[in-house]
């Protein structure tokens, strides 16, 4: 199982832009400042104090997929690759409440293989199918097919509708 923060949206820069909050997190943390998460900025690189403070963030941060979903299935295949992981469990420190959901839908689109992100999901409900469980900011899957137990993020196979459990 490996774990890893996503930040789905409909373009690179929009994803990017989103992560920011996270970013700024991440930064309060290594202040010793804690809470709630940040609004996002345009200019994330003006609210380092210094280059070690950016790159203690950045090391943090390390497993994060933030794009498009093709930015995204291409990182988190390449990650499954590498780790032979059969689990993910997926943060995603998204600020405003509509874009987290979005980026789960997409997410889920991912899992599916369909690239639609057509699905939906209640604001604050927990669904739970065959394998996919979305939770308010966290996402766990698969990531490996329970038939061929090789490394896919493709799961025709599984009922990945959005019925409430």
């Amino acid at each position: 199982m490996v774990g890893v923060n996503v930040i789905a949206a409909e373009t690179d820069g929009e994803a990017r832009w989103l992560f920011t909050s996270a970013q700024q997190q991440f930064t309060n943390m290594v202040r010793g400042k804690r809470g709630h998460l940040p609004a996002p900025i345009d200019n994330v690189e003006s609210y380092w104090w210094s280059q070690a403070e950016k790159e203690q963030v950045s090391k943090m941060l390390a497993c994060s997929f933030v794009g498009s979903p093709e930015t995204v299935r291409a990182g988190l295949e390449s990650l499954l690759e590498r780790t032979g992981a059969d689990e993910v469990i997926v943060a995603s420190a998204i600020h405003d409440h509509a874009a987290r959901l979005r980026s789960h839908e997409l997410f889920a689109a991912i899992m599916r293989d369909d690239g639609r992100g057509t699905g939906t999901t209640a604001p604050g409900a927990v669904t739970q199918s065959k394998g996919l469980l979305i939770s308010r900011s966290w996402v766990r899957v698969p990531a490996r097919s329970p038939v061929t137990s090789r490394p896919s993020i493709r799961f025709p196979h599984l009922d990945m509708g959005t019925g409430h459990h």
